[in-house]
């Protein structure tokens, strides 16, 4: 694949019309296009270095529970209708549950969960 020109610079709705999931997304330029969830995933990993797989799960290592107030919340997703969210401290990539980002690090995860409750809200109105 060649490299894309434009970044995803927010993930405005995501809707399930069929088993697999499509999102609206904002470009860097201002417009709107609904894409894929797999043309989500290239984007984001192409133009923002999102792959979820390089996050570690929080739970397998002792840094992330040793220094919660360094956690800085880059990614928020759904996996196995479970919320997940990635992160890092000092440059190494973690993923933890919602509950777990919750109970960590609060402050860092209002913000990502705002936008994502107001997503999942205009979801449900077009439904």
């Amino acid at each position: 694949m060649t490299q894309p020109t434009k970044k995803i610079q927010q993930i405005l709705l995501r809707r399930d019309l069929s088993d697999i999931p499509d999102y609206l997304i904002k470009w860097d330029d201002g417009t709107t296009e609904w894409i894929s969830k797999s043309s989500l995933f290239f984007y984001k990993k192409e133009t923002d270095n999102f792959d979820k797989t390089q996050y570690k799960r929080a739970s397998e290592e002792k840094e992330f529970e040793a220094k919660p107030t360094n956690f800085e919340i880059t990614d928020i997703w759904e996996e196995n209708d479970k919320l997940m969210c990635g992160g890092k401290i000092n440059d190494k990539y973690y993923s933890a549950s919602y509950e777990d980002c919750k109970r960590i690090c609060p402050k860092n995860l209002i913000k990502y969960y705002k936008k994502f409750l107001f997503a999942q809200l205009k979801k449900n109105k077009k439904q």
